[in-house]
């Protein structure tokens, strides 16, 4: 009976998880408001403008939605054997490097945040890692040796790995982000959005309990659901079936403290292993997993001091009231208020801002 309830947790959680992650795409503009070529330029949110979201955010993987160009400069989408996104190259680049971007587990490649930086005078790098025709369907078992496609594509293109790369990742993005700092030596700087501390459970509607990374054909070691507590799981599930709003973070929190020591250190991404500067963003009322905690996690083992940014109140995305309706589905919990998201999103794109700056010279210096 307990084998069978696992299966039934393991079911209902990847089937709606990925249910839900769609709905991320109607909030993934959050993170992508335009960013001016100046430190010290404003952010506008939502509340202060009637914000429509493009297109393409609703329907990411259309790539017929995205524009070719922006105001003061080009953008190509770029595939390779496993590489997919877009290259975004101002017509005078202003900053030296690059910076590479990913999403989260709502599939898309961030293709605002990354116009918002081009515009300010960067090279950027927009990508996909699962979801496209030559790329895993589902976020599970993603070879991270992509990357070294990235990395070649721009040296091919007159990139030079003697200026800084800079790699940004948001919730699964910031999971697969740390992943490759820990791999890639080219990765000079990693700016992590609610990131993860461990290596969890792939989504993927076959109900399979899979890694969500491989690496020379192996699977990482990972969190499975089936490592929360059976209360915990079942509770999830009652609420899942009651109607009452969901949230995922008691699941995901479960998965951790439910771990024996060994095996949990055996789950976690060793960002000793990456020797560059991290700079990590966090709410600690985050509904959907533990991104607070294991900023902390993060920053323990970190080789170098992490700069982290923990918002008081804010929640997984900082935007909104912390619920976000579902057709069909009901209510799923992200965490935060109103004001605190708000605050939280104020600041974080203005320390954004300057600390990439800071990190990439610009090229009249």
């Amino acid at each position: 009976m307990k084998k069978s309830s696992n299966v039934l947790s393991l079911a209902a959680i990847s089937i709606l998880l990925l249910i839900l992650n769609i709905a991320f795409m109607s909030v993934a503009p959050v993170y992508a408001s335009e960013v001016e070529s100046e430190s010290e330029s404003q952010v506008t949110t939502d509340e202060e403008q009637d914000y429509q979201p493009a297109p393409y955010v609703l329907n990411p993987r259309d790539l017929s939605l995205y524009p070719t160009e922006f105001e003061g400069g080009t953008i190509e989408h770029i595939e390779g054997d496993y590489m997919n996104g877009f290259h975004m190259i101002p017509d005078e680049k202003l900053y030296e490097g690059t910076i590479i971007i990913f999403g989260g587990s709502e599939g898309t490649p961030q293709f605002d945040l990354g116009v918002g930086f081009a515009s300010a005078g960067y090279e950027v790098f927009s990508m996909f890692f699962f979801g496209m025709e030559n790329q895993q369907p589902e976020l599970a078992e993603v070879p991270l040796e992509f990357f070294q496609e990235i990395l070649d594509y721009y040296q091919e293109n007159g990139g030079s790995l003697d200026e800084p790369i800079t790699v940004y990742g948001a919730s699964k993005g910031a999971e697969l982000a740390l992943n490759l700092g820990t791999l890639y030596e080219e990765i000079d700087n990693l700016v992590l959005m609610a990131p993860s501390a461990y290596n969890y459970f792939g989504l993927n509607m076959a109900q399979e309990d899979l890694s969500s990374w491989t690496y020379e054909g192996q699977p990482l070691p990972f969190l499975s659901v089936t490592n929360a507590t059976e209360e915990v799981r079942q509770e999830f599930l009652n609420t899942m079936q009651s109607g009452k709003p969901i949230a995922y973070v008691d699941v995901y929190e479960s998965a951790i403290t439910n771990t024996e020591e060994d095996e949990l250190e055996e789950k976690r991404i060793k960002v000793e292993d990456f020797d560059g500067e991290l700079l990590i963003f966090a709410g600690n009322d985050d509904q959907l997993w533990p991104s607070a905690l294991m900023a902390e996690v993060i920053a323990e083992h970190a080789t170098n001091e992490a700069n982290v940014n923990i918002y008081q109140g804010a929640g997984h995305v900082f935007f909104g009231n912390g619920e976000m309706e579902l057709p069909e589905f009901g209510t799923m919990l992200v965490g935060g208020t109103e004001e605190a998201n708000l605050e939280a999103s104020q600041a974080y794109f203005a320390t954004l801002i300057e600390v990439v700056n800071g990190w990439h010279s610009a090229t009249n210096e």
